[in-house]
């Protein structure tokens, strides 16, 4: 399925490089390094190149094209992880695989056997399951409109995924953005992947249409939205200030005598 192109609009190349790596772009990973206008280690202002991002994400392709042009297995991030390390906690086996034969060295990452059977869960994208899912993955937004009388469609879910989390997933972020309202219930899912991709207007709509949803997902031995947001903070998202100042304007809200 074809990745929105607007999700490129107003970066530079380097940017281009770093976004078509966390989306599995990898027509537009080979175009940028074709062009010869990027540096393929570039580092975001988190530390994190395109490889870190492909491999965290699961983009076996462009894990694979990236390290053909000499992308550096070795960089280590402001968090102190590596390409390889992402990949394991993550439990991308195949990026593991290539990573290391590559000659990353292999890291033991801490992690508690719940935290890595949800991590497994949630690098799974199912195929989409309803008309609804398969709309919002092909970016149909006329589709999606239409469909959005039926109810029951909204709030389907599939292996975990629902329509919103097929949109964000493909960078339609206009149709994830106008799934937010319908929505009886968000969960931390779809904020978990609005703020792995940093998608601004997603998370502010999220945050003021469902407040309840950081009190689900700012606590728990576990990732939080939050902490995605930082570890892929760029310079074309507010996804973690975003979070913080809701989640401490919520805090405010609260009584005195309830704190």
């Amino acid at each position: 399925m074809p990745i929105d192109q607007a999700i490129y609009h107003g970066k530079d190349a380097n940017h281009q490089l770093r976004t078509a790596a966390l989306y599995g772009d990898p027509e537009r990973v080979r175009a940028l390094l074709a062009a010869g206008s990027v540096d393929i280690n570039f580092t975001d202002r988190d530390g994190s190149t395109a490889l870190f991002h492909a491999a965290q994400n699961g983009r076996l392709e462009v894990v694979e094209i990236l390290l053909r042009h000499g992308a550096d297995v070795h960089i280590v991030c402001c968090h102190g992880a590596t390409a390889l390390m992402q990949a394991e906690f993550l439990l991308h086996s195949a990026v593991v695989d290539v990573l290391v034969r590559a000659g990353a060295g292999f890291h033991r990452v801490m992690s508690m056997a719940s935290y890595a059977r949800e991590a497994e869960k949630a690098s799974l994208e199912e195929p989409p399951a309803t008309d609804l899912m398969r709309a919002a993955y092909a970016g149909d937004k006329a589709a999606v409109d239409a469909l959005l009388q039926d109810e029951k469609s909204i709030d389907a879910v599939n292996g975990g995924w629902n329509a919103m989390m097929y949109a964000l997933s493909k960078g339609h972020f206009g149709i994830a953005n106008s799934l937010v309202r319908p929505h009886t219930t968000i969960h931390d899912g779809e904020l978990m992947l609005a703020a792995n991709y940093g998608v601004d207007q997603v998370i502010t709509e999220m945050v003021a249409e469902h407040p309840k949803i950081l009190q689900l997902s700012l606590a728990g031995p576990r990732w939080t939205p939050v902490m995605l947001a930082v570890l892929q903070a760029d310079d074309y998202s507010n996804a973690a200030e975003i979070l913080v100042d809701a989640a401490i304007a919520q805090l405010l809200a609260v009584p005195a005598e309830l704190i």
